[in-house]
């Protein structure tokens, strides 16, 4: 590995070694001065055998100060210089160790930010959930019910009462048929009667006779007549009475079912209040959970992170006095004791960006939390926090650039300037201008792997990047996947992508797949509504919730560029972070695989998206089916909208309850 630490101290050694001729061959100093300087050269130079153990490379380093100690104050000018210059570049040395070991615990606190990323998409999913059951009222569907309730038995009291009206209509015919009938028969009798008395009187008499008997049966065949209409009316009347029973039959039937329906009701009622109850504690586990975290990080921030940093601000320090001293009594090393004084101010500018960096993480972090809806119960807490860590960010900063700027000032002093150099100066100025576009694009170093790397240093620095800059080829690399994920590409944005495991490779899949679902619902809302899909979700009774926070990031994500990132990069592996974070986005692990770079997901952090696994799929078909509904104009109202996200959702928020084994309303 080609350490920018490592050109800094093999280009000082060749420095301090031309000017050792100043001193005297046989003089304890120059033997002292010579044995640092090849104990020096062991530790930094190019193909050295170096111990891995960085306390092993600590002992070497002091060993180097050690050695010349007692000449920093030599009569001789040169000695005193040259015993300075080790001095400083073993201090340093000292310091780089230090400045690594913040520069790892820098990465281990960024990786930890996942975890509380994690828990706040678990809180906003879980809090959407309990606001979507928490909506739902009985009440107006119990009124409505009621409402059909008393239309039913209003309609079946008119048919009751018509029904009775019809059954007594018939019951009269039938009586008057009855007592016609009656009447008939009574006429026939008599009829009958007289016809027997004409056979024994005479025949006149007889005839008389015979003429009121055919009378009377006349008049009881004209009663049988009417009494048989009475009994066809009443006839007639039965068909109605039969249809008006099955009417109130039915209307018998439809109450049952209302009144069923009601009990329906009531129980999703229950349903939903243990729903919002469930949701709620679950939120509140979540927030809990945050909390603990934030916490966690700021004691490791302020622990070891903070530690680490101290011990290497005060090497450098101390190491930019002793080379300041050198300069002060060098003649013939000034180019050396300039060279060195430029070293450490690049050491602790580098060391003082990487905290800006660390301290603009964690305040983006904390700002997060401060505005997520609903609101943390720390909130106040978060904002208070993330105030401190953009003010100790903004001093960080500013502290960076005083150094940088002091290191192109003594890297502008030294005589005979080569091209390493003025390189150095070039990257400088580089960095300086993105740092005033709020940027630091120089990677944390990582601890050297055993078997022959020197002391790492806290920040890259010297020459520019050559034709295969890995920093470039990721900006390169970061491009063409941005620019596939405009396009909905997913095939080709899969390809710049590297999963750990088979298992993190089918996570990755179902998380790319909900997202170009989200943007294609996103441009769908834009299209139809005039607003972003997170605008649009707002307006309902779920709020912008996860599908909208989801939106708000592809959304950001997709206006990125490689620029847009700052690059970490140590041997084969780094660190892509987004500057200005939305609320889903996360560091992108960096991975050197086949001589390409690629975006790695490891199973760490597939294992933070596994509680949201169960739901991923049927999440992106209802983003996928509702942007086809927006285009279509089959949902044409953000309350038609927002109605059908929450139906189609709550199926989604149940089952991945009862995946992840929780209570399920009643019981189940």
């Amino acid at each position: 590995m080609n350490h920018p630490t490592r050109r800094r101290f093999a280009a000082f050694t060749l420095l301090l070694a031309a000017g050792l001729g100043a001193c005297g061959r046989d003089d304890p100093a120059q033997t002292a001065i010579r044995t640092a300087t090849e104990r020096l050269g062991a530790l930094t130079a190019e193909g050295g055998r170096i111990s891995p153990f960085a306390g092993d490379r600590r002992a070497g380093f002091q060993q180097v100060i050690d050695a010349v100690k007692q000449f920093t104050d030599a009569a001789s000018p040169g000695a005193a210089s040259a015993a300075n210059l080790l001095t400083s570049r073993g201090l340093a040395g000292i310091a780089d160790l230090d400045a690594a070991s913040a520069a790892d615990h820098q990465r281990t606190a960024l990786n930890m930010l996942t975890g509380v990323r994690a828990q706040l998409n678990i809180y906003s999913s879980r809090s959407a959930s309990a606001a979507a059951a928490a909506s739902f009222d009985p009440a107006p569907q119990l009124k409505a019910l009621d409402d059909q309730i008393a239309a039913i038995e209003r309609a079946s009291a008119a048919k009751k009462a018509e029904k009775a009206a019809a059954e007594r209509q018939r019951a009269d015919l039938l009586k008057a048929a009855d007592a016609l009938a009656a009447q008939a028969k009574q006429l026939r009798d008599q009829a009958n009667a007289l016809r027997r008395q004409a056979a024994d009187v005479s025949a006149t008499r007889g005839l008389e006779l015979t003429e009121q008997s055919a009378k009377l049966s006349r008049q009881a065949d004209d009663l049988d007549r009417q009494a048989a209409y009475k009994h066809a009316d009443a006839d007639q009347l039965a068909p109605l009475i039969a249809g008006l029973k099955t009417e109130i039959d039915s209307f018998t039937t439809q109450r049952s079912l209302t009144e069923g329906r009601k009990s329906e009701v009531a129980t999703r009622g229950d349903l939903a209040k243990q729903e919002a109850a469930e949701g709620r504690a679950a939120a509140a586990e979540a927030a809990s959970a945050i909390s603990r975290l934030v916490g966690e990080i700021a004691a490791f921030r302020t622990g070891d992170v903070a530690a680490a940093g101290g011990r290497a601000a005060t090497g450098y320090r101390n190491a930019l006095a002793a080379a300041k001293k050198s300069l002060k009594d060098a003649d013939s090393e000034r180019s050396a004791a300039q060279l060195a004084v430029g070293s450490v101010l690049q050491s602790s500018a580098d060391l003082a960006a990487d905290q800006w960096r660390g301290h603009q993480a964690f305040a983006a972090l904390l700002t997060l939390l401060a505005q997520t809806t609903p609101a943390l119960p720390d909130a106040a807490k978060f904002q208070a926090d993330a105030a401190a860590a953009n003010e100790a960010a903004e001093a960080a900063l500013k502290e960076a650039r005083d150094f940088y700027t002091q290191a192109i000032d003594a890297y502008g002093a030294v005589k005979d300037r080569n091209e390493t150099v003025q390189a150095r100066v070039e990257r400088i100025k580089g960095i300086l201008k993105n740092l005033g576009e709020g940027s630091y694009n120089a990677p944390i170093a990582a601890a050297p792997a055993a078997g022959g790397d020197t002391a790492p240093a806290p920040a890259t620095g010297g020459a520019p990047a050559p034709a295969g800059d890995p920093e470039a080829a990721v900006r390169a690399m970061l491009d063409q996947y941005h620019e596939a994920m405009r396009k909905g590409d997913l095939v080709a944005a899969m390809q710049f992508m590297k999963a750990e495991s088979p298992s993190g490779k089918s996570t990755l899949e179902a998380m790319a797949a909900v997202g170009k679902a989200s943007l294609d619902l996103d441009k769908a809302c834009q299209a139809k509504f005039g607003k972003p899909l997170s605008a649009v979700a707002a307006s309902g009774p779920m709020g912008s919730g996860p599908v909208g926070a989801m939106a708000d990031g592809m959304t950001a994500e997709l206006k990125r560029t490689g620029a847009d990132y700052d690059i970490a990069i140590s041997g084969n592996s780094g660190l892509a972070t987004p500057r200005n974070p939305g609320p889903t986005d996360t560091p992108n692990d960096l991975i050197l695989e086949g001589g390409k770079w690629l975006i790695f997901f490891p199973d760490a952090k597939a294992a933070a998206v596994a509680p949201m696994l169960p739901m991923l799929k049927p999440l992106g078909d209802v983003l996928a089916s509702l942007a086809r509904d927006v285009e279509s104009g089959k949902i044409a109202s953000e309350q038609a909208f927002n109605a059908q996200l929450m139906q189609r959702m709550a199926p989604i928020m149940m089952k991945l309850m009862q995946e992840q084994g929780m209570p399920q309303p009643g019981g189940g």
